[in-house]
């Protein structure tokens, strides 16, 4: 995947070739979670008491962030933060964001929407979920293959909601990310995209050194 990305990195681009990677990234993603998954069983049944209420209040407290980053903010606050961090992970591959790419970023991001008070329902709702699951696993006696089958039930539900309406929001910031992307790249000049494929093929080592030490 990151050959293919290195050899686009000299030239424009489409939002639908930026968009060609998302179902490979994904399978990737399933792949990674399905070697986690006995692991990440055999701890949830591990877990004491005190370790739920600590999670708990875990999840308050990073909700409490979330609100103060982008409940409370006005609109155009909102607007700042979320250009920073974009700009943030676009300066990783480019080296330096341009006043061009800038622009591309703010144009694509003031013709989408971040609905914060929805994401940080959902986010309160996958949360509780969450702690009920390791609640009944922790205090009920469930045989090993039905705790696996909840737990992948529950992994799969937060990659593809259930709800009609989550999976349209999804798909949406994928597209809206996508546009974004090829936006962004294609304001590049050719020294940027050539930081770009030299850090493409950078990871690529990494990946294939951590490959070979394991």
């Amino acid at each position: 995947v990151l050959q293919r990305m290195e050899r686009l990195a000299r030239q424009d681009i489409t939002p639908a070739q930026a968009c060609a990677f998302e179902p490979e990234i994904r399978e990737r993603y399933v792949a990674l979670r399905d070697r986690a998954e006995p692991a990440i069983v055999s701890n949830a049944l591990t877990l004491t008491p005190d370790n739920l209420k600590h999670l708990e209040r875990k999840y308050a407290r990073n909700n409490r962030e979330f609100e103060k980053d982008w409940i409370r903010p006005s609109p155009a606050e909102q607007m700042d933060r979320r250009i920073k961090l974009v700009t943030e992970r676009m300066d990783t591959l480019y080296g330096s964001v341009s006043d061009a790419q800038r622009a591309a970023i703010r144009q694509q991001l003031e013709a989408t929407s971040f609905p914060a008070a929805e994401v940080l329902a959902e986010r309160k709702r996958r949360q509780q979920e969450t702690l009920a699951l390791l609640q009944r696993l922790t205090t009920q006696a469930i045989p090993l293959d039905e705790a696996r089958k909840e737990v992948r039930g529950l992994m799969e539900r937060f990659t593809a909601s259930a709800d009609p309406a989550r999976r349209a929001y999804q798909q949406a910031v994928v597209q809206d990310a996508c546009r974004l992307i090829a936006a962004v790249h294609n304001a590049a000049t050719p020294p940027q995209r050539e930081h770009a494929a030299q850090r493409l093929r950078g990871w690529q080592r990494d990946l294939q050194e951590l490959s070979s030490a394991s």
